[in-house]
């Protein structure tokens, strides 16, 4: 097992061969086990997945891509901060603060949500300051392919949530499509690299994302028993474009 686990899911990322079927789908494994975890353990700690528990982890999903980043630079230099490893120390590390500032909201009246978003601000911050961003140029790109995407959902008659989700994961396949396109950038990852050798154009796996999530959202919003979960399966969307695409945008002004 050990040597499977070395050769299937550690190798590819150490040698940058990046994602294999066996690390694809092992990974998708491990990240419905943490959704279930972290429900659970939320329940415990009374935290709801709400507006409060968004604004508490997304500067902590910015810390962990700009980690990420650092490690791809080679300032870190670590299997600790390379998929999915990355996922089990933040994990460890959003479960326990999240405790720890509820415990300070009950003794002290203070939000949670505000000690969570300005710890998680200032330390991104420090992991900012860390890389040297030498192609600015490539901000300008991504903008000018996203911002019809913007624009489309500000005329679509649909929640501000569902709009905000569809975007954050929009902005996760234009980054890849400028990446590939202008900077000589290649796709690790095994479904996109598929759509985007079948159409000859990492374009269209920006459509095809669009799509699925649009999809995916009306599904969730027809079916989900309880606002909770509802949420969940929401976040966890919202997760896996934003840390990518957060990732994939400072790699490509960092140029690493």
């Amino acid at each position: 097992m050990a040597s499977i686990v070395q050769r299937y899911l550690i190798e590819p990322f150490e040698v940058g061969a990046g994602y294999n079927s066996v690390k694809t789908i092992a990974i998708a494994f491990l990240f419905i086990a943490f959704l279930f975890i972290a429900e659970r353990l939320l329940k415990k700690i009374k935290v709801k997945i709400d507006r409060e528990f968004f604004l508490a982890v997304i500067p902590f999903i910015v810390l962990g891509a700009f980690v990420r980043v650092i490690e791809d630079a080679g300032i870190l230099k670590s299997t600790l901060f390379i998929t999915p490893f990355i996922w089990i120390l933040f994990f460890g590390i959003i479960i326990g603060l999240l405790a720890f500032s509820s415990l300070i909201q009950l003794k002290r009246g203070i939000p949670y949500y505000k000690i969570m978003f300005v710890l998680g601000i200032f330390l991104s911050g420090l992991a900012a300051g860390t890389l040297s961003y030498t192609n600015l140029i490539s901000i300008f790109y991504v903008s000018a392919w996203f911002a019809p995407f913007v624009l489309l959902f500000l005329f679509l008659d649909w929640s501000l949530e569902n709009k905000l989700i569809s975007l954050v994961q929009l902005f996760d396949a234009v980054t890849t499509f400028v990446s590939m396109k202008y900077f000589g950038y290649s796709e690790q990852h095994v479904l996109p690299n598929l759509i985007i050798n079948f159409t000859g154009t990492p374009f269209s796996f920006v459509l095809v994302k669009l799509v699925v999530v649009v999809f995916a959202l009306k599904i969730i919003d027809k079916h989900s028993e309880s606002q909770d979960t509802k949420n969940l399966f929401k976040f966890s969307i919202m997760l896996l474009g934003l840390g990518p695409g957060l990732r994939d945008l400072i790699r490509l002004v960092a140029f690493v």
